[in-house]
């Protein structure tokens, strides 16, 4: 099954607790770094936790199988797997299955998906969007 139909099938209440882990365990924004052509600017989503069975049904339901385990130094933390795409076909996907559903990060993932077409490089609109994105995911008090 592919992964566009994984996502196009998934049943309104896979869809919800996609959206609840995402908006409870997980992370939307953009991320950037240096190419040769200067700085780039991409969409990225994911999930961390330390049980892997939710990083086994974010990848059961998606089809993104990119999972990364740490393991602490600090012998009373926990191991963690942290579940990611940065592959915008997948984000995009991912991101409008949820939607309906979304609460806390609703309005990051609208931004990333106002992005026009991968193709365009429209580097304002997308440091932009990730300007808006860490201001709402900023750590802390938000001020006005």
């Amino acid at each position: 099954m592919s992964v566009t139909s994984q996502l196009t099938d998934l049943s309104e209440i896979d869809r919800v607790w996609l959206a609840a882990v995402l908006d409870c365990e997980g992370w939307i924004g953009m991320s950037w770094g240096y190419r040769k052509h200067g700085k780039a600017y991409w969409p990225r989503i994911g999930v961390g936790n330390t049980d892997y069975r939710l990083i086994k049904r974010l990848m059961d339901l998606t089809g993104v199988l990119s999972v990364r385990h740490y393991i602490s130094k600090n012998p009373n933390a926990k191991e963690q797997w942290h579940w990611k795409s940065d592959k915008r076909s997948d984000v995009d996907r991912i991101l409008k299955a949820a939607l309906p559903y979304l609460i806390l990060k609703r309005e990051q993932a609208e931004a990333i998906l106002s992005l026009p077409g991968w193709h365009v490089l429209d580097k304002p609109a997308r440091a932009n969007v990730h300007d808006i994105c860490r201001r709402l995911n900023k750590k802390g008090r938000m001020v006005a």
